[in-house]
């Protein structure tokens, strides 16, 4: 349930940081470091605004077999529900404590296999989670390609597009076995 007095206020005040940042741009004065300062102010609130209160919490929803997901990691849990929606259990977990945790839950459907993602200093490691316990049981570092896009997993493999130059056009598929 959501606290619609907080939410409100919350969307007033991005609509207020919003404004206030646009129209100090409209302004086409000559700035002053008063005025610096003060739009330097706005931009740090908005970036703090946008990236902390209003970002989006990731609670992926996975259907495996007659079993549905949910990876609440707000609550530190995955929460199992049949297929007619009865709880069957909640399972906690810490995969996503690690600093190095993107925010990232794949599935296998061929497997039907769970994976996770970390990334430090570029290299990107892909974890399997245990069916059970949701535990990280194997890790399979990427370190050939720093910059993975629309990575998918099936059937034990991994694919992803890479580009061998930041300024070059053309995608390429990658397929990395998976352990």
């Amino acid at each position: 349930m959501e606290d619609s007095v907080a939410l409100r206020s919350t969307v007033e005040q991005a609509r207020e940081i919003q404004g206030a940042a646009y129209f100090e741009n409209l302004r086409g004065e000559e700035i002053d470091s008063a005025l610096l300062q003060k739009s330097r102010d706005a931009f740090n609130n908005t970036q703090f605004f946008f990236k902390h209160v209003v970002r989006p919490i990731y609670n992926p929803l996975h259907v495996r077999k007659d079993t549905t997901h949910i990876f609440d990691h707000v609550n530190h849990r995955v929460v199992q529900l049949s297929d007619t929606g009865r709880f069957i259990a909640a399972i906690p977990i810490n995969y996503h404590l690690n600093k190095q945790w993107e925010e990232r839950i794949l599935m296998d459907k061929l497997q039907q296999r769970f994976f996770t993602a970390e990334v430090k200093r570029g290299v990107h490691t892909y974890c399997s989670l245990s069916s059970k316990h949701f535990r990280i049981i194997n890790r399979t570092r990427i370190d050939e390609h720093p910059h993975l896009e629309k990575v998918i997993v099936y059937g034990g493999y991994m694919y992803y597009l890479y580009k061998e130059d930041l300024e070059d056009n053309l995608n390429k598929l990658f397929r990395q076995r998976l352990l």
